[in-house]
């Protein structure tokens, strides 16, 4: 395991009206079910957050980032990541905070 995982946290959840990091799902929020996914697989995990956002549920050992770039969407995020991501490995898995129903395969 020495490829991070991204996971993109810094969208305004304007459409779902709370941010989609905090939506529960079994028991769980969107955010901690994707970290609990990714963990199996890739360390360390990288959150990235637009800036001034409060996150709950962030694992320990997590690296959270903000948006160095704003006004962009998910490209300002992305950029964040894989900036933190570059001493930790050639290959990084990235996803949304919206996509909670992945599965290590």
């Amino acid at each position: 395991m020495d490829n991070p995982g991204i996971i993109l946290c810094g969208g305004l959840g304007r459409r779902m009206g709370i941010a989609k990091d905090a939506l529960p799902i079994g028991g769980q929020t969107y955010l901690q079910r994707i970290q609990a996914v990714l963990s199996a697989i890739c360390a360390p995990l990288i959150v990235s957050t637009r800036p001034h956002q409060a996150l709950r549920g962030v694992a320990d050992g997590t690296i959270v980032v903000s948006d160095r770039i704003q006004g962009v969407g998910p490209l300002g995020g992305l950029e964040a990541s894989l900036r933190a991501a570059s001493d930790h490995g050639p290959v990084a898995v990235v996803i949304g905070c919206d996509y909670p129903l992945i599965e290590p395969g």
